[in-house]
């Protein structure tokens, strides 16, 4: 038969308990607490940005189409 020794039970170790360090609690106060606020812009910011990108994107794209032809000259019938 085999030898069969029950071994002893070993405890965990003892948890130290482990001061949080000046960084982490600077980390955490950013998440919770950001230094950069947003919505500190403006009010018109967004729709001049918006009117801007339609212009600039309007120009890239219509002075090419002028500029060789390619857009036709609107009859005298359509106009008022």
């Amino acid at each position: 038969m085999a030898d069969t020794k029950e071994k002893p039970a070993t405890q965990p170790a003892p948890v130290k308990k482990v001061e949080p360090k000046k960084v982490e609690i600077a980390m955490f106060g950013e998440v919770s607490n950001p230094s950069i606020s947003l919505g500190s812009k403006s009010w018109y910011t967004v729709p001049v940005s918006i009117a801007a990108h339609v212009a600039v994107i309007g120009a890239v794209v219509i002075v090419p189409l002028m500029a060789v032809d390619a857009l036709p000259t609107p009859s005298s019938m359509m106009a008022f």
